[in-house]
């Protein structure tokens, strides 16, 4: 059971439908009063702050409290800024591992051999440390470098994400509350249903040019049920009878 196959179930006393409008996943209905908003997928409308967090299935605002309808273009902002980081770090460590050098880190040693042959010793135990160290500081380098290089890949795999995430949706800007955003097509935009949703969602020249309906005041009330003179002229006069109130004889007073 979709619930815009009922609408008729969900208006107020005097309320009436006005115009309907069919989008990809969604169906917008214009009331006299209200605007209402159906979902017709699972992800519900589009106004979730998080990830995990399910869009209302259904929404309604007043009509005079829409401001605007625009179209925008975007995406998961969250997949932006959780690139952020993977790419500043893994650009930090490639720029590390690249430029540093690590043999430079190493200091040149020259022994020279003494008299009883016991310098040479020396210098072969300290060039071997060194050589260590320095294959050390290589292997720590190369690490440094495919840790830069794996951090770009998770960098890059968010913008895709995000990238991907990024669709043309329609916009309503709601005063004093959450904007509406619904998924809108390339087709959509073409057949003009933005000017047309705007232009159901405004006040419309039969709703302005409309005569008020206004009950008679209380003067009027009381002059109609002494059956005296109604704001159309005098009331009706009985057979026989002149405006003046006397009979067909006339004034009394003037008969004698």
């Amino acid at each position: 059971m979709s619930w815009s196959d009922h609408v008729d179930q969900l208006l107020y006393g005097g309320e009436e439908q006005r115009r309907r409008l069919e989008f990809a996943d969604a169906t917008v209905v214009v009331t006299t009063h209200r605007v209402l908003v159906f979902a017709e997928d699972d992800g519900g409308i589009a106004s979730p702050r998080t990830e995990s967090e399910m869009g209302a299935a259904y929404r309604t605002v007043d009509r005079p409290n829409v401001r605007g309808v625009t179209v925008k273009t975007g995406g998961s902002t969250s997949h932006l800024i959780r690139s952020l980081g993977p790419g500043l770090l893994g650009g930090g460590l490639v720029a590390v591992g690249t430029f540093l050098d690590a043999s430079s880190l190493i200091p040149a040693f020259g022994g020279s051999e003494g008299a009883d042959g016991t310098g040479g010793g020396v210098a072969d135990v300290t060039g071997g440390v060194f050589e260590t160290v320095a294959t050390v500081l290589a292997a720590v380098e190369l690490a440094t470098v495919g840790l830069g290089a794996l951090a770009l890949v998770v960098a890059v795999g968010y913008l895709a994400l995000y990238l991907r995430s990024r669709s043309r949706r329609i916009v309503l800007s709601v005063s004093g509350g959450e904007d509406i955003q619904l998924p809108i097509t390339d087709a959509d935009i073409e057949a003009g249903i933005v000017s047309e949703l705007e232009a159901a969602i405004r006040p419309g020249p039969d709703e302005e040019d409309r005569d008020p309906i206004t009950a008679p005041s209380v003067e009027e009330l009381r002059e109609r049920n002494a059956g005296g003179r109604g704001v159309d002229g005098p009331a009706d006069l009985e057979p026989g009878a002149s405006e003046d109130g006397f009979g067909p004889g006339g004034d009394p007073d003037e008969s004698g």
